[in-house]
Formats: structure tokens, C-alpha cells, sequence
């Protein structure tokens, strides 16, 4: 895939790969017997990677929301959200290291995407967990406006 198309369509990329790869898979399957020797792997691993965190969510539904405590657009910092959550209910609930990292989903722009974004406070600081978000693509847009709006 060209890095154009994954950056600027990501949800057209996504939905198509999602769409296709599994009548690729079945296609392959009813035409040669042998492929499932190759693709059972792949298919093994992605699901190994996958399922454990979308069972533990659909099993303890409460457990990994962070509260939080505000969102607002930074003024005069090219188009960046400031994000603080309670340290106490995020998932680094402890001490966390440098360049750790999150990932966020907003039920309210999309139920299903979780992006990664790296911590931007100190462990020592205080009961807050601060993450710097610049608005790049549709989702963190969103996220701006979101803030904007209050």
C-alpha cells in the first residue's frame, strides 16, 4: 500500500483490507487445499494479537476507562489537544517509563479505533496523566473539535 493512501484514507484502507482479506482467505481455501498450511500461521498469530484485549474488554467492561479530567484545544500550538486523565483509573495507574504510551478510543468519533499516543507528563509529577495530541488525521480532527466545542 502506498503511505499517501494509508495516511490521508486510513478508513477506506482499513475497511477494504477488512472486506477483502477474508474472501482472499476463503477463495484461497476453496481452491487449494494446501494454502491453509500457509495462511493458518498468519491467521493464528493475528488472532493471538487481537483477541485477548477485546475479550478482557467484553469481560470486565469497566476496567480500562481512565477518567478524564480535561480535554482542551491548546492555543498557538499548530492545531495540538491537551488530554489529562486520573492517573488512578488509567492503566499506568503506577510508575510508568519514558516514551510509554497509550491507547485512546472516544466512543463519540468512532467505537471501534483505539490510537497509540506516548505520555507527555512526568511519573513524579502528580495524580495526572497528561498525553499531547496533535490533530493529523480524521480522528484526532474529530478530537479537536470535540475540545473546541467544550
Amino acid at each position: 500500500s502506498l503511505p499517501l493512501v494509508r495516511r490521508r484514507y486510513y478508513r477506506l484502507f482499513y475497511t477494504a483490507h477488512m472486506v477483502f482479506a477474508p474472501l482472499i482467505l476463503i477463495t484461497s481455501c476453496l481452491h487449494w487445499d494446501r494454502i491453509v498450511f500457509w495462511v493458518a500461521p498468519s491467521v493464528a498469530l493475528y488472532l493471538a494479537y487481537k483477541l485477548p484485549p477485546k475479550i478482557a474488554r467484553w469481560m470486565y467492561p469497566s476496567e480500562g476507562h481512565a477518567l478524564v479530567l480535561r480535554g482542551e484545544a491548546l492555543p498557538d500550538s499548530g492545531d495540538c489537544v491537551l488530554v489529562e486523565l486520573q492517573r488512578s483509573s488509567c492503566p499506568v495507574a503506577g510508575a510508568y517509563s519514558p516514551g510509554q504510551w497509550l491507547l485512546v478510543c472516544h466512543p463519540a468519533i468512532s467505537e471501534f479505533e483505539w490510537h497509540p499516543f506516548s505520555i507527555a507528563s512526568s511519573p513524579s509529577q502528580d495524580d495526572r496523566v497528561r498525553l499531547v495530541i496533535r490533530a493529523a488525521g480524521a480522528w484526532t480532527r474529530a478530537l479537536r473539535e470535540m475540545a473546541l466545542r467544550g
